[in-house]
């Protein structure tokens, strides 16, 4: 369970590909036949989770986890694709990306969005609501936006870092963007580390929830920055252009320039600001 706290306290904002209320409805309820939880999904949340334990000895369990998830998406996630698929074969990519595992990072992740696009995640949810079961409520249909938008924000994450050729394009997928969803009960233990909860409950806040989905559509208008630089700048292609590269250098510095000063100012980042100012995950996954 600490583990589990750990990864909503610090990692959640960077894993918006995963619904929290969802999942963590679920965790506590009903786990027969659940669409959003799984035992190798907890298996990968709480390898990633394990890893931000001060313990050593607590955060070497993280292994244990990860091999336990492993072991039951191979066999099962393969033949059976799912939500609870995508997201662990996901979570699993980021865990060996954070060891250095490369290879076996950007494999997993390819798995990941290769099932999503097999399950038609690129297509808005809105469109399949009359032949797919499965979207019986609202909170399905922007449940699924979610995980799209997660995959392809995630997707722009790992081709930078790795510098490698993008799996998912902004213009093929026809998904809306995300939207707010009503905060699960006794939310509390589960927010972002930072977050005042007094400060939540008075007249006007920003609350934790619209901040976070904020940060959210940032980074989403960010990855298609990022989409851009990496398919056109980075290309060879482009460098072999000359003045037109330099134009489309100059071109790209102002889109993330603008995007940088539209920011709202509940997720700037002010490097002004004291030591002691508690820097939320949610602003510093931008």
């Amino acid at each position: 369970m600490t583990a589990l706290h750990q990864f909503f306290r610090w990692q959640y904002p960077h894993f918006m590909f995963i619904y929290r209320e969802a999942f963590l409805r679920d965790h506590f309820g009903q786990r027969t036949k659940s669409k959003y939880w799984s035992l190798p999904l907890l298996m990968a949340i709480c390898a990633l989770g394990a890893v931000m334990l001060p313990d050593r000895a607590q955060s070497q369990m993280s292994e244990q986890f990860y091999a336990a998830a492993e072991s039951i998406i191979i066999v099962s996630g393969l033949t059976h694709p799912s939500i609870t698929a995508v997201q662990v074969f996901l979570c699993l990519a980021f865990y060996q990306i954070g060891k250095g595992e490369l290879s076996k990072g950007w494999e997993l992740s390819g798995i990941a969005f290769r099932m999503a696009q097999d399950l038609g995640f690129q297509k808005d949810p809105q469109q399949w609501i009359a032949s797919d079961a499965s979207l019986a409520t609202s909170e399905d249909v922007e449940i699924r936006r979610r995980i799209y938008w997660g995959c392809y924000t995630s997707d722009k994450i790992i081709s930078l870092i790795l510098g490698r050729p993008v799996q998912l394009y902004d213009e093929a997928g026809e998904v809306e963007h995300t939207e707010s969803l009503p905060d699960f009960p006794d939310m509390a233990p589960w927010l972002p580390a930072g977050v005042d909860i007094s400060r939540m409950l008075e007249p006007g806040s920003f609350g934790s929830r619209e901040r976070l989905i904020t940060s959210f559509s940032e980074h989403i208008l960010l990855s298609k920055s990022i989409e851009k630089i990496l398919c056109t700048l980075f290309s060879r292609k482009s460098v072999a252009n000359g003045i037109a590269g330099l134009t489309l250098t100059d071109d790209l510095d102002l889109e993330l320039c603008r995007w940088q000063e539209s920011l709202p100012d509940c997720i700037k980042w002010n490097r002004w600001e004291p030591s002691i100012t508690s820097l939320l995950p949610s602003i510093a996954a931008l």
